[in-house]
């Protein structure tokens, strides 16, 4: 598999995971937006903030999901041969735009 020939540095992903894993639990904690309601729709009291697999394993399955982001970027990433810090930032803006911000924006449109 063509995959096989791309070089992959594994500290670099666990430390991209854990920055994004970090940045995410700053900006969902109580004291920056975290108190927030996230469903504009409904009335605050009738949202019930559920834990499936409880605290801990909302926290795990968070960090594997940071894991499987670096993973996959840092593939695209080389595979783009992105040689420097703009050229991986240009190639990940890209990924956002075409991946990420489209098909929030279609919730936009049909909410």
């Amino acid at each position: 598999m063509f995959l096989d020939d791309v070089p992959v540095n594994y500290a670099t992903i666990l430390i991209a995971a854990l920055t994004y894993f970090i940045i995410g639990a700053i900006w969902y904690a109580p004291f920056l937006f975290g108190h927030r309601n996230h469903h504009p729709i409904t009335e605050p009291t009738e949202v019930e903030h559920k834990h499936h697999f409880g605290p801990l394993g909302s926290y795990i399955g968070e960090f594997i999901i940071s894991l499987v982001i670096a993973y996959v970027l840092t593939l695209i990433i080389q595979i783009s041969q992105a040689d420097d810090v703009l050229e991986g930032i240009t190639v990940a803006l890209w990924i956002w735009i075409g991946f990420i911000a489209t098909t929030h924006f279609s919730a936009v449109l049909w909410d």
